[in-house]
């Protein structure tokens, strides 16, 4: 009788894990993917730049926002490479973009005017809201945080190994 408790105890145990796993899965399978990465400013240019990549990896489009409560170490997206999208960037302006189902998009990032002030152990870091415009249950916007120590973005500019890379 013991021996059946025991095996039923870890029946029990292992089922409760499963489900566990499957609902974290279930909430989190759907979250977009958001990196800093460094790539080449323009196509035939030397100068290299951070990007903010986003990649969506539901089968729904997103509804993603920047610019809102904009904090001492956040860096500014810029959405494009016109003058007015800078601007808007450098103001703190709020601004929408859609990103289309499972698709990646990659958004410039403008350092502060003053990046040089703060601590290099300090982080820097993008952030944005995000929602579906059809959501399942309820239309609940939430915000995501891509950060990293002041020390390390400046390091993936400064790396002169990536060049060949880029």
């Amino acid at each position: 009788m013991q021996v059946l408790q025991i095996v039923q105890a870890l029946g029990s145990a292992a089922g409760l894990l499963s489900a566990l796993y499957l609902g974290w899965q279930f909430i989190t399978r759907r979250l977009p993917a958001a990196v800093i990465v460094v790539r080449k400013a323009y196509e035939f240019s030397p100068a290299k730049t951070h990007f903010l990549r986003i990649k969506n990896p539901s089968d729904r489009p997103m509804i993603v926002r920047f610019g809102d409560n904009i904090e001492p170490t956040e860096l500014r997206v810029i959405l494009d490479d016109s003058i007015r999208a800078a601007v808007v960037a450098a103001m703190g302006e709020s601004v929408e973009v859609v990103i289309d189902a499972e698709e990646a998009t990659e958004f410039r990032l403008a350092r502060r005017t003053d990046h040089e002030t703060i601590d290099p152990e300090n982080h820097v870091f993008a952030q944005f809201a995000w929602r579906y415009p059809q959501p399942f249950v309820w239309q609940l916007e939430r915000r995501q945080r891509v950060q990293m120590r002041r020390r390390d973005y400046d390091a993936l500019i400064a790396d002169p190994l990536r060049d060949d890379d880029l």
